[in-house]
């Protein structure tokens, strides 16, 4: 059989149901969801670094490069990347985290909530900069006017 060539067997991973893709390892789609919060709110973080960077250094590139992101960011915002930005970068005892958690839903379970994220853990104690604040602001506008929440988005 010198001239038969084998074909591997072919995987019908379309048809699959939930239970055969916990099987086979393929996640179930709160954790994809998870996850993409996880890797939105990581994005983020990269981003704020920028905003520090430039003040620091008051180099403007890295600013265009922070609005420059915004759009591909913008299909990614959801209430739980919010709601974790807001707990990350605020202290708990602060006007500027209530203001922002009146704009956003009440969170739901622990289950579809977003692991906790702590960004500036060692720096809890300094004042977040008023350009970081400014970029939050503006993705909670965006994210606002995006789910037609315009009269909150006025009075903001």
């Amino acid at each position: 059989m010198k001239g038969e060539i084998k074909q591997p067997a072919e995987l019908e991973v379309g048809n699959a149901t939930a239970s055969d893709k916990l099987a086979n390892g393929f996640p179930n789609e709160g954790d994809a969801q998870k996850d993409v919060d996880q890797l939105t709110l990581e994005d983020i973080r990269e981003q704020i670094r920028y905003i520090e960077k430039a003040v620091a250094t008051k180099e403007l590139n890295y600013i265009s490069r922070v609005v420059r992101s915004i759009v591909p960011l913008r299909r990614k915002l959801n209430h739980n990347v919010l709601r974790g930005l807001v707990q990350g970068y605020f202290p708990n005892p602060s006007p500027q985290k209530t203001y922002f958690m009146e704009f956003l839903p009440e969170a739901m379970d622990t289950d579809c909530s977003v692991s906790p994220f702590r960004p500036r853990s060692g720096k809890a104690n300094t004042p977040l900069l008023p350009e970081v604040e400014v970029y939050l602001h503006l993705l909670l506008l965006i994210f606002l006017i995006d789910e037609h929440h315009y009269d909150e988005v006025s009075r903001s």
